[in-house]
C-alpha cells in the first residue's frame, strides 16, 4: 500500500472533534443544541450541574459556557475515568483487552475499568464483550497492530486477515500514527464487515482527544445518588435519567421519585426524556436517531426537553 504525505495528513486530520466518553445513550450529538438552549434561557446563571453525567457530553460542552460545571455519575469507575483523563491516558491502556480480562475488569471501580467497560463493551453498554468468539482473535490482532505497528504484526495481519498496510510511517507522532492506522484498517475492514464492529478504535481515539481538553481541569466531579446532591443558588440543573421503556443502565430507577425530586428543587431543572408528567413544561424538541439499543439505531425519534418551571428564563421557543 502506498500513500503520499498529503494523503497521510488528510487521514490524520479526521480526528474526532465531539467530546464525550463512549457511552450508551450518550448526548454527544445533541450536547451543543441542549447546552446552547439552556445558556440562552439563563444567561446570568454561573453554575451547571450535570446530574446523570454518563459519558460527559453535556458537561464537556458546558465548560465553554458556564463558569462552574459539576459532573455527577453514580458509576464510580466512570467518575474515576474522568479524573484520570485530567492527568492523561497511561500507555498500558492501549494494550489489547481479552474477553477474560474484560469480564474481570467490569466488576471493578478503577479508572482503567471505566475505560474497559465503555471502550471494550458491545454498544458501549458496559455489560458484554465487544466481539463474538469467532472474530475475537482477528480483532485483537488488529488492535495490537494499531498500537505497535511492527513489521512482524504487519506481516501477520496480511496473512491472517488479508489487509495491506504501509511498512512504516515517518514524521508523525505515536498518537497520530495510531489514528492513521485506525483509519486505514477501518477503510479496508468495511469491505468485509460493518462499521459498528470496528468502532472501538474510534472510542479509544475519543478518550485520547478528551485528555487534551484544557478546560477539563475545571470540571468538578462527584460520585453520588442524585438525591444526595446539594446545589448552589444561581445554578441550573440538567438531568438525563434512564428513560422509561428503554434499555436499562444496570440499575433500577424510580421515575416517580425522580420527578417529585425535580419539582421540589428551587433551581431550574431541565430533563431530557420522551415524555414527562404534566407538571413539567415542554420547552424544546430535538429530532435524532436513537442510540439506546442496537435495534433502534435506524429509528428517528423526537427527544423532548422538559423544564420544572423554576427560575426566570428568557423565552427562546414557541412552546
Amino acid at each position: 500500500m502506498s500513500l503520499n504525505g498529503s494523503q497521510i495528513n488528510a487521514v490524520i486530520n479526521t480526528k474526532l472533534k465531539m467530546k464525550a466518553i463512549p457511552y450508551m445513550g450518550s448526548k454527544r450529538k445533541l450536547a451543543s443544541e441542549i447546552v446552547n438552549f439552556i445558556r440562552q434561557r439563563h444567561n446570568k446563571i454561573r453554575n451547571l450541574y450535570d446530574v446523570f453525567g454518563g459519558g460527559g457530553a453535556i458537561s464537556f460542552k458546558a465548560l465553554s459556557f458556564f463558569e462552574n460545571v459539576h459532573y455527577n455519575e453514580i458509576d464510580t469507575s466512570i467518575v474515576n475515568l474522568i479524573e484520570q483523563l485530567k492527568i492523561g491516558i497511561p500507555e498500558h491502556w492501549y494494550e489489547p483487552v481479552t474477553r477474560d480480562k474484560f469480564l474481570k475488569e467490569i466488576e471493578k471501580d478503577t479508572a482503567y475499568s471505566g475505560m474497559v467497560k465503555t471502550c471494550w463493551s458491545f454498544g458501549n453498554k458496559k455489560k458484554t464483550y465487544l466481539w463474538g468468539k469467532d472474530i475475537e482473535d482477528d480483532k485483537l490482532l488488529l488492535h495490537e497492530l494499531c498500537v505497535k505497528n511492527t513489521p512482524e504484526l504487519i506481516d501477520k495481519a496480511k496473512k491472517q486477515i488479508g489487509i495491506e498496510l504501509p511498512d512504516k510511517l515517518k514524521g508523525v507522532t505515536i498518537q497520530d500514527r495510531r489514528l492513521f492506522l485506525m483509519r486505514i484498517i477501518k477503510s479496508q475492514i468495511l469491505r468485509i464487515e460493518s462499521l459498528e464492529r470496528f468502532s472501538y478504535l474510534e472510542s479509544l481515539t475519543r478518550l485520547q482527544s478528551l485528555q487534551s481538553l484544557q478546560s477539563l481541569q475545571r470540571l468538578n466531579t462527584t460520585n453520588k445518588d442524585y438525591k444526595d446532591l446539594k446545589f448552589k443558588p444561581n445554578s441550573v440543573i440538567y438531568c438525563d435519567p434512564p428513560y422509561k421503556n428503554t434499555e436499562d443502565y444496570g440499575v433500577k430507577f424510580n421515575h416517580d421519585e425522580f420527578y417529585e425530586w425535580a419539582l421540589n428543587q428551587n433551581n431550574p431543572v431541565y430533563i431530557s426524556e420522551y415524555s414527562a408528567p404534566k407538571d413539567f413544561k415542554l420547552v424544546k424538541q430535538i429530532s435524532h436517531r436513537s442510540t439506546l439499543s442496537a435495534s433502534n439505531n435506524d429509528k428517528q425519534v423526537i427527544e423532548n426537553l422538559y423544564w420544572n418551571r423554576k427560575g426566570n428564563p428568557k423565552k427562546t421557543t414557541l412552546f
